[in-house]
């Protein structure tokens, strides 16, 4: 099944999807960005929290992403133990701009490959325990924010024509997108 966006919308809570198509027409998902208050128990120890619980963007367990632009999560696109990768994932034509990752995949599941094309990521990109993964003709760079610029994946990754891009901050220094390449076990 196809399902196309036809306005902008924002997320409140996490979305997951399997087995559909979800056809952004070059719209955008706004993810309602994470807050995070202080936090003091019983016995004056203080934490920061999280709030609201809209962590994650959009979760594909399996299906097509394509034509979307999303933005605003900590992690917007990927899967999680709540909805975790059970087939194959293709991401095309997708721009994605997390608080911390565009994408997080092999975290809940690792049945299924990984196909992205045509698509710029802005923030950490990470892969791992999943079958296969290919990137071509990507673009990889910092977030708006211009933090996270990290590539890390735990497992062998096909890269073909894609582009990393490097930023320049108010003083002239250039910062190197940071890729990092890990022995997968």
């Amino acid at each position: 099944p196809r399902t196309l966006l036809t306005a902008d919308i924002t997320l409140t809570q996490t979305v997951g999807m399997k087995g559909r198509i979800l056809d952004g027409g070059g719209y955008t998902i706004t993810c309602q960005e994470l807050q995070q208050i202080e936090v003091e128990d019983e016995n004056g120890k203080k934490t920061k929290q999280r709030v609201p619980e809209t962590e994650d963007g959009l979760m594909v367990c399996s299906g097509t992403v394509e034509n979307l632009n999303i933005k605003g999560a900590y992690r917007c696109l990927g899967d999680s133990e709540a909805f975790p990768m059970v087939g194959d994932v293709r991401i095309k034509n997708v721009t994605a701009d997390g608080q911390t990752l565009a994408m997080a995949f092999g975290r809940g599941g690792k049945n299924g490959a990984l196909f992205v094309e045509n698509s710029t990521l802005r923030g950490w990109v990470l892969i791992n325990r999943i079958q296969d993964a290919r990137f071509e003709n990507c673009t990889f760079g910092f977030n708006s924010e211009g933090k996270n610029g990290y590539f890390r994946p735990y497992r062998d990754v096909n890269l073909i024509n894609c582009n990393f891009e490097n930023k320049v901050d108010e003083n002239g220094k250039v910062t190197r997108y940071n890729i990092s390449f890990y022995k997968s076990t």
